[in-house]
Parts: C-alpha cells; sequence; structure tokens
C-alpha cells in the first residue's frame, strides 16, 4: 500500500485545464467574467482617459476602492496590451533634496512592426 492509499491523499499533480496564472490574476479574472470591473480595469480607465500622458503613482492608488498589489495589475496590463495593441511605460523621478522617488505611468498605442 502506497502513502496516497494509506492517508487517503492525492499527492500527485493534477491536470490543469488553464494555463498557469497567480492566484490574484486568477480572481481578477473570475471579477471580470462575473462583469465585475476589476482593478485591472479601473487602472485601465484612468490611463486611457489621459493616453499619452503622464499618471503619477499616488493619483493611481487613490482610485477608490483603493488598489491592491498595483505592480502585479500594471503587469497584468502590459500582458493584455500585448494583444489588445497597447503600451505602458513608467518613469522614475529622484528629488535629490529630499532622496524621494516618484512614479509615473502612461498608456500608449503599441508601435506597429517597421515604426
Amino acid at each position: 500500500m502506497n502513502t496516497a492509499q494509506q492517508t487517503g491523499f492525492d499527492f500527485a499533480p493534477k491536470p490543469r485545464n488553464e494555463p498557469w496564472m497567480p492566484a490574484d490574476a486568477r480572481r481578477e479574472a473570475h471579477a471580470r467574467s462575473k462583469g465585475r470591473v476589476t482593478q485591472c480595469d479601473r487602472i485601465r480607465a484612468l490611463l486611457e482617459a489621459r493616453t499619452g500622458q503622464w499618471v503619477p503613482l499616488p493619483e493611481i492608488l487613490d482610485l477608490r476602492p483603493r488598489i491592491a498589489m498595483y505592480v502585479t495589475r500594471i503587469y497584468e496590463l502590459r500582458i493584455l496590451g500585448i494583444s489588445e495593441g497597447f503600451r505602458i511605460d513608467n518613469k522614475l523621478e529622484r528629488d535629490e533634496a529630499t532622496s524621494e522617488t516618484h512614479s509615473w505611468y502612461r498608456l500608449l498605442p503599441a508601435a506597429r512592426k517597421g515604426e
């Protein structure tokens, strides 16, 4: 009798029907499938409303309800942008007087091949 039979637990990996994605990305996808507005949707709407303009990070974080794990949300939008024809750029500015670093993001149409 093997360990799985003795304990009743199956330790063998189970096949997945969909590609692996982090749990928070699965929650975003699930919410979107239920017709809910996700954190990614809210960030994208803000950036699209100001296409080509730099949006400071505090403005993104102040969206209500609050944005959690903004780095992950931006990453998910960048992956989505590959198929939907946009890209998200960011820049960092360092204030030498206070030693603070400020982040900015903008949404742009993806460059076409050959440009």
